[in-house]
């Protein structure tokens, strides 16, 4: 357990908030941070969040604005949500308990045990000992918001609203497995991949429905 978790998942928030206004004119903001470690190693995200809100009264005519923008990235474990041996919570399970990882400071793997005459356990404990320190996994996620809201008094027993929203995401996953890893010997010339996976998603919504979407996929080979 000692190769795959930490002892401890210690998070920092940050925030910084001002407000303020007359009778007219009112606004709140707000800017924040935090960062978290996951419990497996290689796991973990940092998010940044800013919103402001914004009201303003006429005599006649009211009117709200509200926006938040957000990023986060998040690196990920490998196999995230399954059960696969790679994944290392499950690399715990499956991996027998007299199993050694490191022989003489060299890890031993599926992709190297040969060299070492052999070992004849799964090694599955390893296998997951080394995706975690030879590939990456990061999402980063923008997120963006916007909503107004209006309303003019025509007189004392009349009055018009209008309502209007726009909400922006987009999602970029990227993987990258180390040359000369077992990751990387997978990859076109067995040298390595930084790929950029889909859903690697924009999109723009608005009250009507979604108007917008795209999706892209590309990959880096070392040669």
């Amino acid at each position: 357990m000692d190769y795959f978790m930490r002892n401890s998942a210690p998070f920092h928030e940050y925030e910084l908030t001002a407000s303020g206004g007359t009778d007219k004119v009112r606004f709140y903001s707000s800017a924040n941070y935090l960062s978290q470690q996951g419990v497996a190693y290689r796991s973990g995200l940092d998010r940044y969040t800013f919103r402001t809100n914004l009201d303003a009264i006429g005599r006649k005519l009211r009117f709200s604005v509200n926006t938040a923008v957000g990023y986060t990235g998040s690196d990920m474990i490998e196999s995230e949500a399954s059960q696969q041996v790679a994944n290392p919570f499950a690399a715990m399970y499956y991996a027998l308990p007299y199993e050694q990882p490191y022989v003489n400071g060299v890890l031993v793997h599926s992709g190297n045990k040969a060299s070492f005459g052999g070992v004849y356990d799964t090694r599955e404990g390893a296998d997951a000992l080394e995706r975690m320190q030879t590939t990456s996994y990061r999402v980063n996620q923008l997120k963006g918001l916007l909503s107004t809201s209006l309303r003019y008094q025509v007189n004392d027993w009349l009055y018009a609203t209008y309502n209007m929203g726009l909400d922006f995401r987009e999602n970029n996953e990227i993987r990258t497995a180390a040359p000369g890893s077992n990751a990387g010997k997978a990859a076109p010339g067995r040298r390595g991949r930084t790929e950029r996976l889909c859903p690697v998603t924009s999109s723009l919504h608005h009250p009507r429905g979604l108007l917008t979407i795209v999706c892209w996929r590309s990959a880096i080979g070392w040669w």
